[in-house]
């Protein structure tokens, strides 16, 4: 529909190498471009990262709309799922399928996994299971990504959780 309306899109993936980013970006603005759909970055200093696009395009005045994830200190246009209602039903399921120790697994910090990390936990406060079996690891996403495996001491704090059942 875009290609037919006479408009082009350029598709950037940079694997969290959040430098290259900054870089394309700031190249596309010296385009005549008239629109950023932009996914903000994770990874490391993803926050400096975003708020220098964000800022640059500002700054040109190109009309933006972020996707799957958000600043919250800015008032961009956005859309997103909402992870956290989605992330409840889905523990809420679980413990109806007799769950009572669910490990969540997350990764980066951002809008999106911090709201799938709420709608976990409201899923442990509106049932009657006991919200010790929450239990939650944190993953360097870049890391697995790279290497393909989750480090030991990862394992070994997975361990002393003990039994999980989902």
């Amino acid at each position: 529909t875009l290609w037919k309306n006479g408009f082009h899109t350029i598709y950037c993936n940079t694997y969290q190498e959040n430098e290259q980013v900054i870089e394309r970006i700031d190249s596309l603005l010296t385009a005549s471009i008239e629109g950023i759909i932009y996914s903000p970055v994770l990874g490391p200093n993803y926050i400096e990262t975003n708020r220098h696009i964000l800022n640059s395009i500002d700054k040109k005045g190109i009309p933006l709309v972020l996707v799957d994830r958000y600043m919250t200190d800015r008032m961009d246009n956005f859309v997103v799922i909402n992870d956290r209602e989605t992330f409840k039903e889905l523990v809420c399921s679980m413990i109806h399928q007799g769950h009572s120790r669910i490990l969540f697994v997350n990764g980066f910090e951002a809008t999106s996994s911090l709201n799938r990390l709420m709608g976990f936990y409201d899923a442990f406060k509106q049932s009657d299971v006991d919200f010790s079996g929450a239990l939650e690891i944190q993953l360097n996403e870049k890391n697995l990504f790279q290497t393909g495996r989750v480090p030991d001491e990862i394992i070994e704090e997975v361990k002393t959780m003990g039994d999980f059942t989902a």
